[in-house]
């Protein structure tokens, strides 16, 4: 009789997504003494920041407007129980296109608009090579509403909106120049699910930034 190969257990996306995401959450929260063997520190004071970058959505259900431009301010501050510091931010991207369409054979200039709007809570964990230069990651999970519009002065304007929950992880590298601090940050967005008039899509995202901050 031939030998039945084991049946896999399937394991969906999500599923493998969150449990990825909980991993990272999971290491950015370890005691503060395994923080101090691997060279970390809980964050010298308190972070303010200011980024602006390009984030990058799914242009298969964001297009044409799925390049945007992001705009955020995140404040992170330490605590001596996790080892780790506390993120929360606010954030909002958007992008405006125009392009031409036939409609009823006659070409008419179309207007489009896409924005996410996001509140992030998450945890920021920094590593110290020199005073003035630093790397961290953080990771946590995000709220957020989207919205859509599309039209012209011909066929008038008609909008959409939608609001859900995704994790996001990133991490970056900073310079600080006496309390003044400049950098890279780097992240991306998955986990979630939006629907705007009757598709369904993702809000998932990568961004690039650059920042300015103050350390107090």
């Amino acid at each position: 009789m031939a030998m039945q190969e084991p049946v896999k257990p399937f394991i969906p996306p999500e599923a493998r997504s969150v449990l990825f995401f909980l991993t990272i959450a999971l290491w950015l929260a370890s005691p503060s003494a395994t923080l101090a063997q691997q060279g970390g520190s809980p964050g010298p004071g308190n972070n303010g920041m200011l980024l602006l970058g390009l984030r990058g959505l799914d242009p298969d259900f964001w297009s044409p407007v799925h390049d945007h431009a992001a705009a955020s301010v995140e404040y992170d501050f330490p605590s001596q129980i996790t080892g780790v510091n506390y993120l929360v931010g606010m954030s909002v991207s958007w992008d405006r296109r125009s392009q031409v369409e036939v409609i009823q054979n006659r070409p008419i200039t179309l207007d489009f608009e896409g924005r996410v709007s996001e509140l992030i809570l998450g945890l920021r964990k920094y590593f110290v090579v020199t005073d003035a230069f630093q790397f961290y990651a953080n990771a946590g999970a995000s709220l957020f509403s989207v919205e859509a519009k599309a039209g012209s002065q011909w066929t008038g304007e008609v909008s959409a909106s939608d609001a859900g929950g995704g994790l996001f992880l990133g991490g970056g590298s900073l310079v600080n120049l006496n309390g003044f601090l400049m950098g890279i940050d780097v992240r991306l967005m998955g986990g979630t699910e939006v629907g705007l008039w009757d598709a369904k899509g993702k809000a998932d995202y990568i961004q690039t930034a650059f920042f300015m901050g103050m350390r107090f």
